[in-house]
């Protein structure tokens, strides 16, 4: 949280938070992209509200892409989720390659763990190519309309049950904890 009171909160696995999806966006995957962290840094450093970290955060995506080497000692890249609030608007963005969807929270609690949880009604806006790439490589909505990145959860990591077990915990004590306030 910076100190106008912005706050932003980014997954990926396995450390313990990143999204690995089963098929890759070839834009965004460049060698030399941001992480995760970088993407946090900049949105605090710049924005003086939730909704212009947003914008900042998918402008960033956009130009620079994502997937920079994030691995020490190996080759480690990944997708990204964001949480991003202030006292009046919370965001949930999820991101593929250089593509995203931004899910404006109305009301309620909510946290990310580990995979694509956003049903394709709730998405507020994407980017400009993210139908066009989703229905490339077959990631539609069961009714065959809109892109569902939901499909695209890698089974290995997302079968073991861990991250949807986890949201759920957390989503149940956070709205627990909201009584009252």
């Amino acid at each position: 949280m910076h100190s106008i009171g912005i706050s932003i909160s980014e997954m990926e696995l396995p450390s313990p938070e990143a999204l690995y999806p089963k098929k890759k966006n070839d834009g965004g995957y460049e060698k030399d992209g941001l992480i995760g962290m970088d993407l946090v840094r900049l949105v605090l450093e710049r924005a003086q509200s939730a909704h212009e970290g947003v914008d900042i955060l998918v402008k960033l995506l956009e130009e620079f892409g994502q997937r920079g080497q994030a691995g020490y000692e190996m080759d480690h890249r990944y997708d990204n989720g964001f949480l991003v609030c202030d006292e009046k608007e919370a965001f949930l963005i999820e991101t593929w390659g250089r593509d995203w969807q931004v899910v404006k929270r109305e009301e309620g609690v909510h946290n990310i763990s580990n995979f694509y949880n956003t049903k394709p009604d709730d998405v507020s806006v994407q980017s400009e190519h993210l139908e066009e790439r989703g229905k490339e490589l077959g990631l539609v909505s069961k009714d065959g309309g809109k892109v569902d990145l939901r499909s695209n959860n890698n089974s290995f990591f997302y079968n073991l049950g861990t991250p949807h077990t986890r949201c759920k915990a957390i989503s149940s004590h956070l709205n627990s904890l909201s009584k009252g306030f």
